[in-house]
């Protein structure tokens, strides 16, 4: 947002990355930005009309991304000695439509994943966790679901199983203050704003995966959440 460029290159990580649950989180955030630009009196227009912009280029950027993961596949293809085989052209709006698609082997095994996690929480009334790590333990890994991998594909509930309900509530009430934060400062300087929209972004797309749990990922967030608290009003 603003005059730094942080988001416009987030936007395009997303875009060009594949991850469909990056893709699904531009919704709630649409939604999110225009209540924002409803009501006027929670951010300026000047910010979210900038934050909407953002979310508008990333869905024009569908057909880019679309030609550039077709001529991925196609060169793909040609290393492993299939090169008279199409690349589809459509690749990006093929996997975007592929979130809808229960059947589908990754979204099939998530929902797996996701069924013996709630079962784990019914026995255990979601007090009692199974320690940080342990979260294998609370499903059968059949091979469908050793593909997926051997995560709740979602932080909250990853959360939840690992470290029980308090855990979870520690856990919303720092993203909580953090948020805050860069949201008061939001007005005040552009780093602020593009880190509200940015890490919005991200903890929506953590509701069908854990990435910020990857230590690349959450030591860069931890590293922007640094700069931003050292800013001044």
């Amino acid at each position: 947002c603003g005059s730094s460029s942080n988001s416009r290159d987030l936007i395009l990580a997303i875009i060009l990355s594949g991850a469909r649950g990056a893709w699904a989180a531009s919704i709630p955030l649409l939604l999110t930005f225009l209540f924002l630009y409803s009501y006027p009196d929670y951010m300026p227009r000047a910010l979210t009309k900038k934050a909407l912009a953002l979310i508008a280029l990333f869905f024009l950027l569908f057909p880019v991304s679309s030609l550039l993961l077709g001529a991925q596949q196609k060169a793909q293809l040609i290393l492993e000695g299939r090169g008279g085989e199409a690349a589809n052209l459509r690749l990006a709006f093929l996997r975007a439509r592929s979130v809808f698609d229960i059947s589908e082997l990754s979204n099939k095994g998530r929902l797996e994943i996701w069924q013996d996690s709630l079962d784990f929480l019914r026995e255990t009334k979601g007090l009692t966790g199974t320690g940080i790590g342990n979260f294998p333990s609370v499903i059968a890994l059949t091979p469908e679901k050793a593909r997926v991998g051997a995560s709740a594909h979602s932080l909250y509930l990853q959360f939840l199983v690992e470290l029980g309900i308090w855990g979870l509530l520690a856990f919303c009430a720092i993203i909580f203050l953090i948020l805050r934060h860069a949201y008061g400062l939001s007005q005040k300087t552009p780093y602020a704003a593009a880190f509200f929209f940015s890490f919005l972004w991200i903890l929506l797309y953590s509701f069908v995966d854990v990435t910020l749990l990857n230590d690349k990922v959450l030591l860069f967030i931890a590293i922007l959440t640094g700069i931003l608290y050292a800013l001044k009003p």
